[in-house]
């Protein structure tokens, strides 16, 4: 039984307090210290083990001395946790602690002189409330605060983008325009604009230079449209978040900023269930074998607690284009600008793309998990001589496999709409199956009574050469990233003992 408690204390630049005397920022120990009560999680785990021998059973003793192997069953029920109390959620809420269980059920079959035996194991690993890697948590801070900042500047002309580019004597041909008045150059206003390439419509205006169309009534419905989300947000993100909403969402005076809330974390749970089995053998006193394999599926579920899942819809749906137009944006409101929906589907203009990553953990939910090798198996034997010319000297080598790896997956939909993004799949990019060899000889001579010598050389990974073995995939097919193979390598060990 655990106990854990935990105390933060965060900020943002809005948040900062000042001084009504000499506007500076307090940092007084009476404001700069961590709350008073904290946040408190308590977790128990129990587990248990039952092994049975059969043969060494009174009521079963008469019958298993018949077979010609001794019975071996295994029983394992296990509960752990992580004793976490410092994880929140989107809206800053505390999550439960990670919590696991797994159940084994075994048989070991063994000869009875004991040289050779078999043992098969069924298991379950479950993981509820684990934290989750799947989505860039930053990217999401960051997209809600250029939201709101970009809809600030549209709606206030916000200092010091506060300048019309439809003012007689200013470009919008440029980032920058030229003040006559003060001789210096000065950023442009963020209207929404189009490049002037064609009529102009009702309600639109022509910039002083005739290279913008300024549209006003689109700004505007843009302008709405944000403003409709950001309302329908649960007011505990934008507190979480550290994003000010500045009464009714502007205006400000400066660029809105965001922090990412102290332990912020995604959820999801695992399971993970399959088959070992091993083999031990020694068909002679000097020969010994010993093979394993195992094969493991593994799956995500519940990814996101109910408040994630909540807030991304939300986005989604604010995402979708009724009219065509009335998209939210970022950044400058220029046609060739991405917009919000880019950003948080695509990564454009944003580092990480959190829609695209929710949409491909929500598709790929009780699918079975990427980088994850179904089978793997290894073979390893060993030959000491202890009589005759060779005598002292050992060979062996192993043999490792891995079957091949999930290393991505196709996109499809409309890569104009990013709303539609979907995942193939059914035809996954695959990493190659790899089968290893290693080597070894070794010689062993006793020096004197009271000192032992043995020498021996490896050799990794035989016959392998130098290569380059895939990781991950761009979406058109095209490999990203690869993995370094340095082929074989050599070592020779010389060891005394006393």
């Amino acid at each position: 039984k655990d106990i854990a408690e935990s105390w933060a204390f965060d900020m943002s630049p809005n948040d900062f307090p000042v001084s009504a005397d000499r506007g500076a920022v307090n940092l007084s120990p009476s404001y700069y210290k961590l709350p008073a009560t904290g946040q408190s999680v308590e977790v128990e785990s129990k587990s248990y083990s039952i092994v049975a021998h059969l043969s060494d059973l009174p009521f079963l003793r008469t019958v298993t001395e018949r077979l010609p192997v001794n019975v071996s069953l295994y029983y394992n029920k296990s509960t752990n946790f992580k004793p976490d109390s410092s994880r929140v959620d989107i809206y800053g809420e505390q999550l439960a602690a990670p919590a696991g269980k797994t159940e084994d059920v075994g048989i070991r079959l063994e000869s009875k002189n004991g040289r050779f035996a078999v043992r098969v194991n069924r298991y379950e690993t479950t993981n509820s409330n684990a934290s989750s890697t799947q989505i860039n948590a930053a990217s999401i801070g960051s997209w809600m605060q250029l939201t709101q900042n970009f809809a600030n500047v549209f709606g206030y002309n916000i200092l010091p983008w506060g300048y019309d580019a439809t003012a007689a004597g200013q470009t919008g041909s440029s980032s920058d325009i030229f003040n006559g008045i003060t001789g210096v150059w000065q950023p442009m206003r963020y209207n929404f604009h189009y490049f002037a390439n064609r009529p102009l419509q009702a309600g639109e205006i022509l910039s002083a230079d005739g290279a913008w169309i300024v549209s006003p009534a689109l700004e505007q419905k843009i302008i709405d449209n944000t403003r409709t989300f950001q309302r329908a947000v649960d007011p505990r993100f934008w507190q979480a978040w550290r994003i000010k909403t500045f009464g009714d969402f502007g205006p400000s005076t400066s660029d809105v900023t965001y922090s990412v809330p102290t332990g912020f974390a995604i959820t999801e749970d695992n399971v993970s269930k399959g088959w070992e089995i091993e083999l031990s053998a020694q068909p002679t006193k000097n020969w010994r074998v010993l093979f394993n394999a195992s094969k493991t599926d593994a799956r995500r579920t519940n990814i996101g607690n109910a408040n994630m899942r909540e807030f991304m819809d939300l986005v989604a749906a604010a995402l979708k284009v009724p009219d065509g137009v009335s998209k939210l944006h970022h950044y400058w409101g220029t046609e060739d600008v991405v917009t919000a929906g880019k950003n948080w589907f695509d990564g454009e203009g944003l580092a990480g793309a959190p829609g695209s990553e929710w949409r491909l953990a929500q598709l790929v939910e009780n699918t079975t998990v990427p980088e994850l090798r179904e089978w793997r198996a290894n073979l390893i034997t060993n030959y000491d001589f202890d009589s005759g010319r060779f005598k002292g000297i050992s060979v062996g080598g192993g043999l490792r496999y891995q079957s091949d790896v999930i290393v991505g997956y196709p996109p499809m939909g409309n890569p104009n709409d990013p709303t539609t993004v979907e995942y193939d799949l059914n035809n996954p990019y695959r990493g190659p199956a790899e089968t290893n060899l290693d080597l070894w000889v070794g010689y062993n001579r006793r020096l004197s009574t009271k000192v032992n010598w043995r020498i021996q050389l490896n050799v990794r990974d035989a016959f392998q050469s130098k290569e380059l073995i895939p990781i991950s995939y761009q979406p058109n097919g095209t490999v990203a990233a690869y993995r370094i193979v340095s082929g074989q390598s050599f070592s020779l060990s010389n060891t005394f003992e006393f």
